[in-house]
């Protein structure tokens, strides 16, 4: 009887690790390392890496950048004027219900370049507003990264949550993002920060609350001049490597795939 049951779990455990992986690998929401894409600036209605460049000013820049050896970054200017300017991508195939792929992950590579006003930020959200960023009452999630090294998060009452120990600039770190969307009431969203040099965590926050409590999000952005007034000239902000996408929840996905292998047995018992 121990045995069975230990192959039992076995099993569901393996059926589940491919189950996860096939899901995760069929629905990509965003991938881009801009490593195929030429270097030099980009306006406002042009694509970056399967990315559009979205926003309302001419004067705020959106650079690509050859970091040596081929390996490409963007950066963000406000360049001393004010508007919105970033990159959105549009988002499609999400469950906002107990089933189907109702679990967004992932994250990207960013470091805080020092010499910019201390005001600059960058805003990342995933949420809902066609091709603008979104407001903090139609967001699953909100991060915000500014020049001097703070870092902010949105959470159920849309009140900027600022993390008490600051970014180190010229650091390059990576955050990972994980959006929940089973709950029929209220949905959550956690966040994880790892320092790529000594390969720590910097911050993490789990299980926060949505400000858009029950929303269906339609796009991810990342924009580089958030609700802040013109400051300067000097680039703020580096990101690459980001990647998205959409899976069923972890632990439906297990408990399928436990139903899954105890249906075998017993068939084969029967």
């Amino acid at each position: 009887m121990l045995t069975k049951m230990r192959m039992i779990v076995s099993l569901a455990m393996v059926f589940a690790a491919l189950a996860m992986g096939s899901a995760a690998s069929a629905d990509v929401l965003v991938q881009a390392n801009f490593d195929g894409v030429s270097t030099g600036q980009y306006i406002t209605g042009q694509t970056v890496d399967g990315l559009t460049v979205s926003g309302d000013s001419t004067s705020l820049f959106m650079d690509v950048v050859d970091l040596g050896s081929g390996n490409h970054a963007v950066k963000f200017t406000d360049n001393a004027a004010s508007g919105l300017l970033g990159l959105t991508k549009s988002l499609t195939g999400i469950s906002t219900t107990g089933t189907g792929n109702n679990h967004i992950s992932g994250g990207f590579d960013f470091v805080v370049l020092s010499g910019a006003h201390t005001s600059s930020q960058m805003n990342f959200s995933i949420g809902q507003s066609g091709s603008a960023p979104a407001s903090t009452s139609t967001q699953q999630a909100n991060l915000r990264l500014r020049a001097n090294g703070q870092v902010y998060y949105i959470n159920s009452a849309g009140s900027a949550v600022s993390l008490s120990t600051n970014l180190t600039l010229n650091r390059a770190y990576h955050v990972d993002v994980t959006v929940e969307l089973s709950s029929d009431t209220q949905d959550t969203w956690s966040f994880t920060i790892t320092d790529l040099t000594t390969h720590t965590v910097f911050a993490s926050e789990s299980n926060i609350n949505t400000k858009w409590q029950n929303g269906t999000p339609d796009r991810i952005f990342f924009d580089g001049n958030y609700g802040l007034s013109a400051t300067s000239a000097n680039p703020f902000i580096q990101m690459d490597n980001i990647n998205f996408s959409v899976v069923p929840e972890p632990a439906t996905m297990g408990l399928l795939a436990v139903g899954g292998v105890l249906s075998l047995l017993r068939r084969r018992h029967a």
